[in-house]
């Protein structure tokens, strides 16, 4: 996809606003031959059946699913002779209707292409455009007006052919475009301007006198056309005024989708025109340089916007140039920003320093070399209330206050790194972000205590920060978002659903949302999700996501530079990336309703060769590599779609493919099967059917050769045949030694009977070997308890037999561990431990009997899965073995008699607990819970 432009629409975006804007209006995507079209004029848009977009060019047809395009020309679509294609339209059938310089054409669902009618047969050889009318038959546009054709199998002919248009009072006025109005009146766009037949028959002209070569309404009923000039107008009922859009060379090529998004062809390729949650502001609007790295809006509303060629101040409206180069005349790269006490700015510089601008933008002190700062990069910069002014440099920390300078080292406990980020908590603690040392927090008092990877902390760089009401500190980091809460660190990343792990900005909007900068976009998620998350009540965050697709003048987010982002005093978001300055309005961002996706097969390809898509395949068992491409069709934003998928009947589980659109299968077994894609716009929740769209198709492999059943029978009846010709020419034979065989036989039947008695005898110790082993394979060799493969599949059935519909149970897991017990076999030796684990799985034998299964879990530690009994009666029954264990006594290494203790985690089947893993897991954190309380408890 080539890079959004920055096209401006009437009424929605202004060159430079008065004020930081809220409404990011429209935005405009673009693709040209660089991005896989056949040709850069386009003449036709449409959108198929499927809902993918098709494209018509002086080099014939192309299809768009959002995120590349297929041509469909002679080289991969036999008989496919189309060029200069200047209409197309949907059929009902789902194939396509196409017109071109010389011939109509009909294109079916499998790719096939029929010609219906050729120069010969219609009034003018170019057709233009094309319509389906309400009686079902075809209208067609050209130079000399507009003709109704009849619809079916069978060529045009020259006496199908009906001036539609002149009946009608148009004459023989050349038409460009034919399109619906949202009631199913009629819009004729041509050399005549544009007529207008509403659904009551009456008729509205539009430009009239003047050639208008396209036209189209979109949902909200405004009018869209482009003048002979090129020029986009729209234009609003009920308003007659005609509101020009700033994209050039517009060709005879509107058309609005499923979706709602205007498209529009030209000169220089194909457009997508839709409302943006985003915009950008760039060298256009006045900034110095596209590559933003910091922003900061003072107390005054003053937007400061630090960028690669120096700092722009924004004020009233207006953007101007703040100069803060030294004799050399050379601006410098802006890295860091901070308020200043007199309401102006401290700058920070990749070479020059750190500089205080005062809020009229003239340049009042310096903090340099000069000065005494070891260094002239400045990575962050924060101002104390007394004066005193905190620099962070590629060299470490410094304090600047009354021209002193302090300079903080190994010997105040900060390592010598690059510090990133500085920040003032609540409580007056300063937090410093480092490069590949960690964090550390300067108290109140002066101290420093650092958390560096070496002695645990979960990242190595702090990028960010930010202290909530509840005390928490979070941390954007390179390995996630950081939760710093009781002195222990919680991460959230790509695990938990983060599209991306190295976050540079964290924002708190105030309504529950924090905003995280990443080089993929920005991400907003709800705060209590991350609580969801801590509780066991989700594993997976919802994260929506703003980026280019939305309107951003890139999705790669500056980060290394502070601050790399502000929440405006109006509510609007400001991140620098690197094409732009990127504003958000966090009430558009997210805020459309979800829709299911439509999800399209469009490609299935064995060892190798296309097949041409259809509903169900059926392929040899030759067929070693099965590849399926498929899409999910979001054209406002494709880079946000996530797919699974699954072939039922041989995969357990759904393959969870992230954004990648392609499964392959390699060697798949004889069989039908059903192959199943899903896709979901982010955030993806997969439990929720709200959202999500899927496609299918039937696939049969068949057997090897020698395993069909036809071979099968003829290699029967073969071998019964040869086995007849041999009986009858052995017959015979058999005669003349059946006397001699007969003596043979008694003989020999003796020695075969004592054989059989021995066979018999290897048969029934054959047999209890297999149980034996059967038995050591699903049972625990110390306790004689099943073990935990046996415990699994057991677990499976029972969830199976609970949560049927028609007859629902309850079902009760725990999970108990023996406390200590390594301090048993510490101190009194493996073969006591041995013998305390033998006499406790007898306890929960005999205790528990044939109520609930009991297994050796896997060291100290049993699983209990209670059938048929809620969560009380089953606490009563695990209180009880819980009191039993405690009574055992084995004697230890010094002759004494020793005792252990039980802890339990108790769940129970319910509406938030429903699979193996979830009981298993909310188990664990029972027992954990329990172990936590003391031990020797139940928890659940």
């Amino acid at each position: 996809m080539a890079s959004f432009l920055s096209l401006a629409l009437l009424g929605f975006v202004a060159s430079v606003p008065a004020a930081p804007r809220i409404s990011g209006g429209y935005t405009v995507a673009s693709w040209t031959m660089d991005d896989g079209l056949p040709h850069n004029l386009i003449h036709a848009v449409a959108q198929g059946a499927d809902g993918l977009i098709w494209v018509g060019t002086w080099e014939g047809v192309a299809r768009f699913n959002g995120r590349e395009f297929t041509t469909f020309d002679r080289q991969n679509t036999p008989g496919m002779e189309l060029t200069a294609v200047f209409s197309i339209l949907r059929d009902d059938d789902g194939g396509l209707w196409v017109g071109s310089q010389g011939s109509l054409y009909r294109m079916e669902r499998d790719g096939q292409l029929r010609e219906m009618g050729s120069g010969r047969d219609l009034p003018v050889a170019r057709i233009e455009t094309l319509l389906q009318h309400d009686d079902g038959t075809l209208l067609i546009g050209n130079a000399q007006g507009v003709f109704r054709l009849p619809v079916g199998d069978a060529r045009v002919g020259d006496a199908s052919v009906e001036a539609w248009g002149h009946a009608r009072g148009m004459g023989t006025t050349g038409v460009r475009r034919l399109a619906r109005d949202q009631e199913g009146g009629l819009l004729v766009a041509g050399d005549d301007g544009v007529w207008w037949w509403r659904k009551d028959g009456s008729l509205k002209r539009l430009h009239a006198g003047e050639r208008v070569d396209a036209v189209v309404q979109d949902r909200r009923g405004v009018v869209w056309m482009n003048l002979s000039h090129g020029q986009l107008v729209s234009y609003r009922p009920g308003e007659d005024i005609d509101e020009p859009v700033a994209v050039d060379q517009i060709s005879a090529a509107l058309m609005v989708d499923d979706e709602g998004l205007l498209w529009a062809g030209s000169a220089n390729g194909l457009h997508r025109i839709a409302e943006g949650a985003a915009y950008g502001i760039t060298t256009a609007d006045g900034l110095g340089s596209d590559y933003t790295r910091s922003v900061l809006q003072a107390a005054d509303g003053t937007i400061w916007v630090g960028h690669a060629s120096g700092l722009n101040r924004w004020k009233n409206g207006v953007i101007t140039t703040v100069p803060l180069a030294l004799s050399d005349g050379v601006e410098p790269s802006v890295l860091a920003l901070a308020a200043a006490n007199d309401g102006g700015v401290w700058v920070g510089t990749y070479d020059q320093g750190a500089t205080h601008v005062a809020p009229d933008g003239r340049v009042v002190d310096r903090v340099t070399v000069e000065e005494g700062l070891p260094a002239s990069m400045i990575r962050s910069l924060l101002q104390d209330p007394d004066g005193g002014l905190w620099v962070g440099m590629v060299a470490g920390l410094a304090h600047v206050h009354d021209g002193q300078v302090r300079l903080y080292g190994a010997e105040d406990n900060l390592p010598p790194a690059i510090v990133m980020a500085l920040y003032r908590d609540h409580d007056g603690v300063l937090w410093i972000g480092t490069s590949q040392a960690g964090i550390a927090a300067m108290q109140v008092d002066g101290s420093i205590v650092r958390w560096s990877p070496e002695s645990g902390f979960p990242a190595q760089i702090g990028f960010d920060f930010l202290h909530d009401a509840a005390g928490d500190l979070w941390i954007a980091s390179d390995r996630g978002l950081l939760r710093m809460r009781g002195g222990r660190f919680h991460v959230y990343n790509h695990a938990h659903g983060l599209p991306r792990d190295q976050l540079f900005r964290i924002i708190d909007d105030g309504y529950g949302q924090f905003w995280l900068s990443s080089n993929q976009g920005v991400f907003r998620i709800a705060r209590s999700g991350f609580d969801d998350i801590d509780s066991g009540r989700r594993e997976q965050l919802a994260v929506e996501l703003v980026n280019r697709s939305d309107g951003m003048p890139s999705s790669q987010n500056n980060g290394a530079s502070w601050p790399a982002g502000w929440l405006l005093d109006n509510g609007a978001l400001m991140f620098p990336t690197a094409a732009g300055l990127a504003v958000i309005d966090p009430d558009l961002a997210g805020g459309r309703a979800r829709r299911e996706l439509p999800v399209v097969i469009e490609r299935f390809a064995v060892n190798g060769i296309p097949q041409s898509v259809r509903s169900g395949y059926r392929v040899g068992a030759d067929a070693g590599r099965i590849v399926i491409a498929y899409v999910g069709l979001n054209f406002r934003a494709p880079d946000n779609v996530r797919y699974r998928y699954r072939m039922h009947g041989f995969d357990r589980e759904w393959v969870d493919a992230g954004s990648a659109v392609e499964a392959n299968y390699t060697n798949l077994p004889a069989g039908d099967y059903r192959f199943e894609v899903q896709a979901m716009a982010m955030p993806v929740d997969w439990s929720s059917r709200q959202g999500v769209g899927s496609a299918t198709i039937a696939l049969e492999v068949a057997p090897p050769w020698w395993l069909r059943p036809g071979v099968i029978i003829a290699a029967v009846l073969a071998t019964l045949a040869l086995l007849a010709l041999a009986y009858v020419g052995r017959t015979a034979h058999y005669r003349r030694r059946q006397h001699q065989l007969n003596r043979i036989i008694t003989v020999r039947t003796g020695e075969l009977r004592s054989k059989n008695l021995a066979l018999e005898a290897a048969d029934r110790e054959r047999e209890e070997l297999v149980r034996r082993l059967a038995h050591q394979a699903s049972h625990d060799t110390l306790t004689g308890l099943p073990n935990r493969r046996a415990a699994d599949e057991y677990l499976l059935r029972e969830l199976a037999v609970a949560a049927d519909a028609s007859a629902p149970s309850p079902l009760c897991v725990a999970l108990m561990d023996l406390d200590h017990f390594k301090r048993i076999n510490d101190e009194h030796g493996h073969a006591v431990g041995d013998e305390v684990l033998r006499r406790v799985g007898d306890v929960l034998r005999e205790s528990l009997g044939e109520s609930a299964f009991v297994a050796r879990h896997g060291g100290e530690e049993f699983l209990l899965v209670l059938p048929g009994v809620e969560p009380e009666p089953a606490r009563t029954h695990l209180e009880t073995v819980r009191r039993q264990i405690a009574a055992i006594r084995v004697a230890g290494s010094d002759g004494q008699a020793i005792g252990c203790t039980a802890s339990f985690g108790l769940v129970y089947l319910g509406e938030h607990l429903k699979t193996r893993r979830e009981l298993l897991a909310a188990a664990d954190r029972a027992l954990y819970q329990a172990k936590h309380e003391g031990r020797d408890r139940i928890v659940g």
